[in-house]
Order: structure tokens, then sequence, then C-alpha cells
């Protein structure tokens, strides 16, 4: 009799036991945890088996005894609820277009103990680390070209550097750094070089400030000021804000 009932209570652990498993394979012991981000309640689903949690201006992180494959799965299942975008540098990130949040530099360590840490940004990150990186750029590309147009052009192609060429120009100058010098000059002095011009070109174009045209390999771009035409055999060349593009300017 002793035996049967100890037969029956080792039969209903074992079953308990395994419901239990199951249960945890499933995720259910996954509980949710509110983070307060800029004074918005933000949850987040997280292991059950989790403490010490740690959050600052950028990153949260704790401490789990969960397994990894059970981590994993949460991470995917939240990532498959959100956005996936990658940055212009390359960085991969999950946007949630509801809570206007980012997370990104997601990481696991430790054996037993694993921690788990993320980095979030209140926002859209790549749109604003992006402006902000342009705006950086921009304060770089500090400078201004002026042109003068020949008043007689007879498809007059001058080369005044290495690969660089005027087209119909009586003269092209620079302002920058406080001073106005001719850009074959600037160019040769390292003041600027044309993968500045062409970059600040491409804000423009980007902005709407300026107009990017693509004719099989060469480019065009053009703005008030000026046009830069960006050769697929590594010749530019430079001409009033009006040109028009001929594949026979490149040759």
């Amino acid at each position: 009799m002793k035996r049967k009932i100890l037969i029956l209570i080792l039969t209903v652990v074992l079953l308990v036991g395994l419901i239990l498993f199951v249960f945890y394979l499933s995720g259910f012991f996954n509980r949710t945890k509110t983070f307060i981000i800029k004074d918005e309640k933000v949850e987040l689903t997280i292991p059950i088996y989790s403490y010490s949690f740690k959050k600052d201006e950028s990153k949260i992180s704790f401490k789990t005894l969960d397994s990894i494959n059970n981590i994993n799965q949460i991470k995917e299942n939240y990532e498959n609820e959100m956005q996936e975008l990658t940055c212009f540098d390359g960085l991969v990130t999950y946007y949630n277009k509801d809570k206007n949040l980012t997370f990104y530099n997601f990481d696991i360590s430790g054996d037993i103990v694993k921690i788990v840490s993320f980095n979030y940004y209140d926002g859209h990150y790549c749109n604003v680390k992006e402006a902000e990186h342009i705006e950086s750029e921009l304060k770089e590309l500090d400078f201004e070209i002026n042109v003068l147009e020949s008043d007689t052009c007879d498809n007059e192609k001058r080369e005044i550097y290495t690969n660089v060429y005027t087209y119909c120009l009586d003269e092209a100058q620079i302002s920058i750094d406080d001073k106005v010098v001719y850009l074959n000059e600037a160019l040769n002095d390292n003041l600027i070089s044309m993968d500045k011009i062409v970059r600040k070109n491409e804000i423009n174009a980007q902005y709407a400030q300026g107009i990017k045209e693509t004719f099989d390999n060469d480019t065009l771009f053009s703005n008030l000021e000026y046009s830069v035409l960006v050769c697929s055999n590594g010749k530019y060349v430079i001409g009033s804000s009006d040109l028009e593009y001929s594949s026979n300017l490149c040759d």
C-alpha cells in the first residue's frame, strides 16, 4: 500500500514537473517589467528569474538565471513586433513606432548568471543620429563656390587640377576659412578636396537644397551657384548651375 502511494506521489511530481517544464519552454513564466522612460511607462517582457535591474540615460541591464534559448526567444519575439532599421553607420536598431522608442546593441554575457543589456533611445535613433552627424559634417564643409560663366562658350573644357575640369567658365572661386581663393589654388594647397565638394552636394540634394541626377554611372549635382559632374572614370567637371549632362564631358 505504501509502495503504491509512493509511486503515485512520484508520478504526480513527475507529471507536475513535466507540465512546469513545458510551460517554461513555452515562455509561460516570462513576466513584464515596467521601466520609466521620459516620464512614460514602458512594459518589457523579461524572464521570470530576473533581478538586479539597472537603467541609466541610455542603457538597461539586468541579471537572470534563465536559459540562453529562452532569453533569445524573448528578444526575437519583441523584435518581431518592431521595425528593424539599419542606420547610416551600419548600426542595426529596432524601432517601436507606437512608443517612439528605439532599442539596439542587445548583449548577453555570463554562464549560470547571465547579464542581459541593451541600449534604448527615446525617439527614432537612426533619423536623429543621422541628422546630428550631417549637422556636424556641414560644420566641416563650411565653404561656398562661386563661378563666372563664360560669355562665349564653345564646348570649352579646361583642366584646373588633376582630373578636375571647368566647363565654359571664366573662373571658379571658393570662399573658405574667411578668405576667397581660386578653386585650383585651393585644391593644390589642400584647402579643399573634390570629395568634400561632392559630399556637400550630396547632402544638399538629400535635403532638397540641390539636385542630383544619375546618367548611367555618371552623376550630376546642381545647385543655385554651380554644378559638378562626377564621372565614373574619376574625372570631375565644374560648370554653371544650368550645366546639362553630356557623356562627352567625361571624355
